[in-house]
């Protein structure tokens, strides 16, 4: 009887404090929840174009400037994100979701000690709040703190069960540490809970990868890309697959596919490097390991498969010299060439 007494006055709590809502709170709530069910439905253009609207008409929301924040991070603009999430702290310095916005800026950009400190900010603000819980794993996961992302992560999960974000990341963290079965098991979850989640497909076709199934491996990429067509990593996964069936022009495609989506990702260079020297194409693997270099500089494998491709491609102009001019100082040269190279 209690229990039931509690919750009868809870209601009736609740519908005091609404009609207690000025009509202007009102109108603002539901204005902000209209725009949030368009960032969840990742239509950020017309989610920012909401929150301008709310904040012409609601300057002071900080929820709105927190709200069109988080849609400029998923369209990866960074500086209007980050103005966002400052300008909603100005207005409102307690509201969690901004400090995990500004947290997560921050760790796009490498400084995950910084994002660590706004996601525990977070959560002294809101110890419930299971997507500062994701962000903040995900976070060790980058520091390569491989147990300590997964107990973040497993509190994720335990306050919401339905959290697709967090399997995919603790899947992640399992494939990382060599434990596959637990790791597709989480993958598993994850595409249950959201078949359209690319991300989660090209993540268990990564672990599949490791476990040498290959053929599994491609078809959770081909239904990545079903999904989204420009999802980088599901091409550079996908070219990694190809290179290991010994197929390299089909991993040549993914992988230059993947290096036109996003120019940054420094393993898909590394991996095309690999693939144009598969296919002979050593001036294409020199850019290639050149741009990897840009990104990862002195890297020891970078420096060595560039020399490596530097080689051969000398060695290929040197035999080109003496078929197109076999006899001249020119030919002398590359004979003399040839022959400190090893190659007569």
């Amino acid at each position: 009887m209690m229990r039931a007494w509690c919750a009868t006055v809870a209601v009736c709590l609740l519908v005091i404090a609404l009609l207690a809502v000025p009509a202007g709170a009102q109108d603002l709530q539901a204005l902000l929840q209209q725009a949030q069910e368009l960032l969840d439905g990742k239509q950020y253009d017309q989610a920012i174009a909401a929150y301008d609207g709310i904040i012409a008409q609601h300057a002071d929301s900080a929820e709105a400037y927190s709200g069109r924040g988080t849609a400029h991070r998923m369209k990866s603009d960074f500086d209007r994100a980050l103005a966002d999430f400052e300008k909603a702290l100005e207005l409102k310095p307690d509201l969690a979701s901004a400090w995990r916005g500004r947290g997560i800026i921050h760790g796009e950009r490498g400084d995950y000690d910084t994002a660590i400190t706004h996601f525990e900010k977070a959560l002294e603000l809101d110890p419930y709040y299971a997507a500062a819980y994701n962000s903040l794993g995900a976070a060790y996961l980058y520091k390569g703190q491989l147990e300590r992302g997964i107990q973040q992560l497993n509190r994720a999960i335990d306050l919401d069960p339905e959290y697709v974000d967090a399997y995919t990341a603790r899947g992640a963290a399992y494939t990382f540490k060599g434990d596959f079965e637990r790791a597709i098991a989480d993958f598993d979850k994850a595409v249950e809970l959201d078949p359209t989640d690319p991300l989660a497909l090209t993540n268990r076709g990564g672990a599949h990868m490791k476990m040498g199934a290959a053929e599994r491996a491609i078809g959770d990429f081909d239904r990545a890309l079903e999904l989204d067509e420009n999802f980088a990593l599901a091409y550079a996964n996908r070219g990694v697959a190809y290179m290991a069936k010994g197929e390299p022009d089909k991993a040549l495609s993914d992988l230059a596919r993947a290096v036109m989506l996003n120019p940054y990702h420094a393993q898909a260079l590394f991996n095309l490097g690999l693939a144009q020297e598969a296919v002979g194409n050593y001036a294409g693997a020199i850019e290639a390991y050149t741009a990897f270099l840009r990104l990862s500089e002195g890297a020891p494998g970078g420096l060595y498969n560039r020399a490596r491709a530097c080689r051969a491609l000398a060695v290929e102009d040197c035999k080109r010299v003496l078929e197109a001019a076999p006899a001249g100082e020119t030919a002398k040269a590359a004979k003399k060439l040839l022959e400190a190279m090893g190659e007569e």
